[in-house]
């Protein structure tokens, strides 16, 4: 269950974009691949998705505690699958339960 919490969104290393990625986002955003993603300047020419200064994804807009993906219906591949391995999903439940546990406690349960 999606808490919209934004840390799937926040805090990777790097996420490297495919092409079909690349111009399903050029596509849906009308903003040249350099706005959104930088080059890895290596001998294969590779994209990475930006972040924002705080670590989230360029495109995560935060508001109130919950996180909105501004390209949603373009986002990319590893986006649409994530959490897809079981050490991910792991993180997710583990960051919904807190979640839950929070709200509990604000509500006096």
């Amino acid at each position: 269950m999606c808490t919209k919490c934004g840390g799937c969104c926040s805090n990777f290393p790097f996420v490297e974009l495919s092409e079909g990625d690349i111009e399903r986002l050029k596509a849906f955003t009308g903003w040249k691949a350099e706005i959104f993603s930088d080059s890895d300047q290596g001998s294969v020419s590779r994209r990475f998705l930006r972040f924002q200064e705080d670590g989230s994804c360029v495109f995560l807009e935060k508001d109130s505690g919950v996180a909105t993906c501004n390209v949603y219906e373009a986002r990319p591949e590893i986006c649409r699958t994530y959490p897809f391995t079981p050490s991910q999903d792991r993180v997710c439940e583990a960051t919904w339960r807190s979640s839950i546990a929070a709200l509990a406690g604000k509500l006096g349960g």
